[in-house]
């Protein structure tokens, strides 16, 4: 009977036994044993061949354990690994002691046990519990449960690190954990688990909740997963999941955050747009400002290539979507101005820059750029050019214009001298007047240049004047050219006396329209005249200067004002006034509009008025 269950133990528990005879130096291994070494059953054993069947790692474990079993009568019990007759590395558990009769060692005895599958399992649960606290050291992580039926707490070295714990500390309490949630949060996490747990909520449910919590002195964002688990009965049993510190990445969110307002603040403060169009989907991207630059509402715009292409001005949309096409052939920059219309009409100057970002198969993916706009800059170039043409040509003028008065006071002078040496007075006096009419006209051009000089350099403040004053100031400065002429002026001031303007520029203005009237008077009429009007309109002052003389003749809108530019050559002057009275008008944001033909020349005026009329 005892030998029929020892074998069926064998059998069913890889168990076998063996014996040493330290005299005979034999072993005997029961058919387990036998088997377990996958060795023929036939083969005797002896102490060195049992002993070379573990791997040379353990083979000196061994044999210190049966060296210390005969030396010092110590048993053992160890587990190692053994190479098998066929080959096979398996885990073994060998418990053995001495063996004496009459206080004399005659053997060794023991029991082999094959414990490769518990083995195996307990090393691959070590290699896992092992990745698994690597995994959570890594990541930030902790794995807790929760039994609710016996109430233990169950946490891994990685959450307690994570809450600042020592692996020895126990797990907190419910209530130690939501006193070191943030106060702001704690309604949240409470409300959070109170949801999942409620008996409406279906077994292995699962929830999640992101929280602030104090660990030690710093605050961290913190996020717990956890699942559900209920008996069949529906009751709960268990909670158990996984906290996860996110604070690196909500810094890094808030950073970015802050970052993009700061770039949108930024970018909004330099009226730069920001765009991204897909060129294979045609879906374009515009930022706020994107909309703003092209006069138009987020509603309004179908998020299409198409719709950049529409608010392109005619004359521009060629030669921009060439350079698109360009851009994206030749993998290069696109860098180009072009004009848009608004919807209401408005025409305005775009700088559009992009990069063009390729896929994975190296064609065009998208194009990623900014506009800006330039309508000013461009403006403003225009005027730098056209003012830099004005003084090119008024140095041009300017040097020939006084060369030849120059030049003829000269040649004049000579002959003065000769007559005056010859005894000719009366023809040196002659001759000296000939060099004082040079002068004057000298005088005139140079005030002149002086008069176009203080148009486009002065800067004058606005300040309380009255017109009626400037008027006689006016007319008292043409007074010879009236009486010479025989020109009447007349004046009506049909607004309130006093306007906040410059005054050196509105007596510019009207000196020069008045004296060129005065100038200009047909001699063959016998009542030429000027006629003034002041009129007052809401927030405007309408300045008129009509008068029936020569007019200009072959007039378009904008010779008059050419720098030089004469239409009545028989008649002397520096060609400056009326150049001089457009800088003015510009300067002072106002506008000028011209009347002429063989009755007469009438100029009408619209300035704003700075500040209120008095």
């Amino acid at each position: 009977m005892e030998n029929s269950l020892l074998n069926l133990l064998e059998r069913t528990r890889r168990i076998g036994t063996w014996t040493v005879d330290v005299q005979q130096n034999v072993c005997l291994w029961s058919p387990a044993t036998y088997a377990i070494h996958e060795e023929d059953p036939t083969k005797p054993i002896v102490l060195e061949t049992a002993i070379n069947y573990y791997i040379p790692e353990h083979r000196p474990i061994i044999e210190r354990c049966v060296q210390e079993g005969i030396e010092q009568e110590k048993p053992w019990d160890v587990e190692l690994q053994l190479q098998t007759a066929r080959g096979r590395i398996c885990w073994v558990r060998a418990i053995g002691e001495p063996v004496f009769e009459s206080g004399e060692l005659v053997g060794l005895h023991g029991i082999f046990e094959d414990i490769d599958d518990r083995k195996s399992l307990a090393v691959e649960r070590e290699t896992l519990l092992h990745r698994m606290l690597e995994g959570e050291r890594i990541g930030k992580l902790g794995h807790w449960h929760w039994d609710m039926e016996s109430g233990t707490r169950q946490w891994t070295p990685g959450i307690k690190k994570l809450l600042g714990l020592s692996e020895q500390d126990e797990p907190l309490t419910t209530e130690q954990y939501l006193a070191r949630v943030l106060a702001e949060d704690r309604e949240l996490f409470s409300r959070t688990m109170q949801h999942a747990t409620s008996p409406g909520r279906h077994a292995d449910a699962n929830f999640t909740v992101v929280y602030r919590m104090t660990v030690g002195e710093q605050e961290r964002h913190l996020q717990t997963d956890g699942s559900i688990h209920r008996n069949a009965n529906g009751e709960l049993e268990a909670l158990s999941g996984v906290t996860i510190d996110r604070t690196v990445e909500f810094e890094a969110r808030r950073e970015i955050n802050e970052l993009n307002r700061r770039l949108v603040l930024a970018l909004g403060a330099s009226g730069v747009g920001v765009w991204e169009w897909n060129v294979r989907t045609d879906a374009l991207i515009w930022d706020q400002q994107m909309y703003a630059l092209y006069g138009i509402e987020e509603n309004d715009f179908s998020g299409a290539y198409e719709a950049w292409q529409t608010g392109l001005h005619s004359d521009d949309r060629g030669p921009a979507e060439a350079q698109i096409q360009q851009a994206l052939t030749n993998n290069e920059k696109f860098d180009a101005v072009f004009r848009i219309v608004w919807p209401d009409g408005t025409v305005r100057t775009i700088q559009g820059v992009a990069d063009v970002v390729l896929g994975a198969d190296g064609a065009p993916l998208r194009m990623i750029g900014v506009n800006w706009d330039i309508t000013e800059i461009v403006a403003i170039r225009r005027e730098l050019e056209r003012s830099n043409d004005e003084l090119a040509q008024f140095a041009y003028r300017t040097s020939h214009d006084l060369k030849g008065p120059l030049t003829s006071i000269r040649r004049v002078a000579s002959y003065m001298r000769e007559d005056i040496d010859a005894g000719n007075l009366e023809e040196a006096k002659l001759n000296a007047r000939k060099i004082e009419a040079r002068a004057d006209a000298m005088e005139v051009m140079v005030l002149g240049i002086l008069d176009a000089a203080k148009a486009e350099l002065t800067e004058t403040p606005s300040e309380p004047i009255e017109l009626e004053t400037i008027i006689q100031e006016v007319l008292e400065n043409t007074r010879s050219l009236r009486e010479d002429s025989g020109v009447v002026v007349r004046a009506s001031v049909d607004c309130v006396k006093q306007v906040h303007l410059p005054y050196i520029r509105i007596y510019q203005i009207l000196y020069n329209l008045v004296s060129n009237g005065i100038k200009y008077a047909d001699p063959n009429r016998d009542d030429s005249f000027v006629e003034v009007t002041a009129t007052k309109r809401l927030g405007f002052l309408e300045l008129s200067i009509q008068d029936n003389g020569l007019g200009i003749p072959d007039a378009d809108s904008a010779a008059p004002y050419e720098m030089f530019r004469r239409f009545h050559t028989n008649i002397s002057g520096s060609g400056l006034g009326l150049y001089i009275v457009k800088k003015h008008i510009e300067s002072l944001g106002g506008e000028i509009h011209l009347v002429t033909s063989d009755a007469g020349t009438r100029f009408e005026l619209k300035i704003p008025h700075r500040g209120e009329l008095a």
